[in-house]
């Protein structure tokens, strides 16, 4: 007879033990490929980011709900604390005027980013940028100063 085990108990050689999950609160890896296909350089400045040097930054961060979509995600050099990811955080105000922040309530789908050589572009849920017209806004409204 086959005996049904709770969720998150496992038998190993010392008995019987609790299985902890770990939360990964990361993008999959498909959608880390489709952001760094989308961007290919850090949106902010523009430089060329070996894989492992560059980070996914969270528009909206995990901690206030932000979701791993694409329209939620862009490409940046640097951690948290280094690079451009760590200048986003130590110039809040000025990366929210410029989108690389984004407030809580708000679709990031509907606040454009300043992306280095290309200016103003709305991220896409199938991993594009568009135009500030092929969003329907109008371009002018938009200042890149910060």
């Amino acid at each position: 007879m086959s005996r049904v085990l709770p969720m998150g108990v496992e038998r190993c050689r010392n008995g019987w033990h609790l299985k902890f999950p770990t939360k990964d609160t990361g993008p999959s890896d498909k959608l880390r490929a489709q952001v760094e296909g989308r961007d290919k350089v850090c949106v902010r400045c523009g430089v060329a980011v070996p894989r492992d040097e560059d980070s996914i930054h969270h528009r909206i961060p995990r901690g206030r709900g932000g979701e791993n979509s694409a329209e939620n995600l862009i490409l940046f050099c640097g951690s948290g604390t280094t690079g451009c990811h760590g200048w986003t955080e130590k110039n809040r105000t000025a990366a929210y005027r410029l989108g690389y922040l984004v407030h809580t309530g708000i679709d990031p789908a509907d606040v454009p980013v300043a992306v280095a050589g290309w200016g103003w572009r709305y991220p896409t849920s199938d991993g594009r940028w568009i135009t500030p017209e092929e969003y329907g806004a109008n371009p002018a409204d938009l200042d890149v100063s910060a």
